[in-house]
Parts: C-alpha cells; sequence; structure tokens
C-alpha cells in the first residue's frame, strides 16, 4: 500500500498535475456526445489518474491495470470508480 501511495505521489509531482491533459481529455471526450451513465473502460489505469474526468462528465468508469498495488490503492482515491485487477 505505501508503494502504490508513494507512486500516486510522485505520479503528481512528475505531470505537474496534469492539468492540461485532463482539461484536454474532457474537451475530446464531452465532443463525443455520449450519454450520460455511459461506462468507460481505462486500460493501464494505474492509480485513476484520469477517473474524475469521466466522473466529472457523468459516465460510469472501470479501471484496469496489471500492477495490483497501484489498482489496490486506486478505489482509496476514487470511490465512485470501479477497478480490476488482471491477474
Amino acid at each position: 500500500m505505501v508503494w502504490a501511495a508513494l507512486n500516486n505521489l510522485i505520479q503528481g509531482i512528475i505531470t505537474l498535475d496534469k492539468r492540461e491533459q485532463r482539461s484536454n481529455l474532457a474537451e475530446r471526450v464531452h465532443s463525443l456526445n455520449l450519454p450520460k451513465g455511459s461506462r468507460v473502460f481505462d486500460l493501464g489505469c494505474g492509480t485513476g489518474l484520469f477517473a474524475r474526468v469521466f466522473a466529472q462528465l457523468g459516465l460510469d468508469y472501470d479501471g484496469y491495470d496489471i500492477d495490483t498495488r497501484s489498482i489496490s490503492y486506486a478505489p482509496r482515491l476514487h470511490t465512485w470508480s470501479v477497478y480490476r485487477v488482471k491477474g
């Protein structure tokens, strides 16, 4: 669990909070005119860095990753999302 929390912190520092990328993602997804409640499947989600963008657009988010440490930490950051581990 400590590794996942540290990984999340380092991602935030290295990427400078990803504000611009989150904004660009929100614009692109919004332009698709997906109905509210549409399901989004994020392969390689890690700790769910972009989960909030999809939630703010009214979409249901499923995150999927092979790293059990990151994926087990992700629900603590984004309680409204579903995360799965590739076993």
